[in-house]
């Protein structure tokens, strides 16, 4: 159970530094459109009472990394949360959640407001959320 920073660079691989703490586990980062921003996994536990009983619990946390100022966008979410991924508009991230019911659906919350959609249901896995621009009429 190590912990896990992020890091950025430039694309050549200098001026490196952390990004997060090595506190928890933090994974799946994603970077706004903007670049101002990202979003990853932070994963806290064990605990008995996380869902599917894992005994992990994580959120999706969203940093800005000019002030590093951090908020959780998942705060509420009663289930795992994994996969972040920015909206092409950078107003939304796609996640998936893994609940008591042992499957996996796709979700959407708001960056604003923090608001969660789920958007898939069903009796078997939805994984891998991603976003597509659609330029048809």
């Amino acid at each position: 159970n190590s912990a896990r920073a992020l890091y950025q660079s430039n694309f050549d691989g200098s001026e490196i530094r952390q990004i997060t703490s090595t506190n928890s586990k933090e994974t799946s980062p994603s970077i706004s459109p903007d670049g101002r921003t990202v979003v990853f996994v932070r994963r806290n536990g064990p605990t008995s009472t996380s869902a599917a009983g894992t005994g992990i619990i994580s959120d999706i946390i969203l940093k800005d990394l000019r002030t590093e100022e951090e908020r959780n966008l998942t705060e509420e979410f009663e289930d795992e949360a994994s996969s972040p991924v920015f909206s092409p508009d950078g107003k939304w991230v796609a996640f998936e959640g893994f609940g008591l019911d042992r499957v996996f659906n796709i979700y959407i919350v708001s960056i604003e407001r923090k608001e969660i959609i789920q958007v898939t249901q069903g009796d078997y896995d939805r994984l891998s959320p991603s976003w597509r621009l659609f330029t048809g009429h």
